[in-house]
């Protein structure tokens, strides 16, 4: 376990308090007791995928494996995959194939790969603009 992000999680579903925490076993508890709460939204609309893909890397295979959505689009409009083309490095590659299988799979690749920001990004255009070559490939 890492250190918590310390964001103030009071008020919010559990899930996130989890992965605030990064607490593995604890997120794992609550995909089993509330399945549901996989999709659940903080106050800017992110889910606990989009806070995965930000700052749990490593927690994304876990969310999606319960039935995470990786199309939902934050308040902004960022999906989980918007946020991980803009990771730089292996860790970024391996969250956006992640997703990218997991979309495939569920037949949502070019619904993904097209969906804009409120600015209009996409994600090869976040990738495009951080320089993530590899993201890119």
């Amino acid at each position: 376990m890492s250190n918590p992000i310390w964001v103030n999680t009071k008020g919010l579903p559990a899930i996130f308090d989890a992965l605030n925490r990064d607490d593995t076993e604890g997120l794992e508890n609550v995909l089993e007791t509330s399945p549901e709460s996989v999709n659940d939204r903080d106050t800017e609309g992110r889910t606990a995928l989009h806070w995965a893909a930000a700052l749990r890397r490593r927690l994304v295979p876990l969310l999606l494996s319960h039935g995470a959505d990786a199309l939902l689009q934050d308040d902004a409009g960022w999906s989980a995959l918007h946020i991980a083309s803009t990771v730089s490095g292996p860790e970024g590659v391996a969250v956006v194939r992640a997703l990218l299988h997991a979309l495939a799979g569920r037949r949502q690749l070019s619904a993904a790969l097209l969906a804009e920001t409120h600015t209009g990004a996409t994600p090869v255009l976040l990738a495009a603009s951080k320089g993530n070559l590899d993201t890119l490939r």
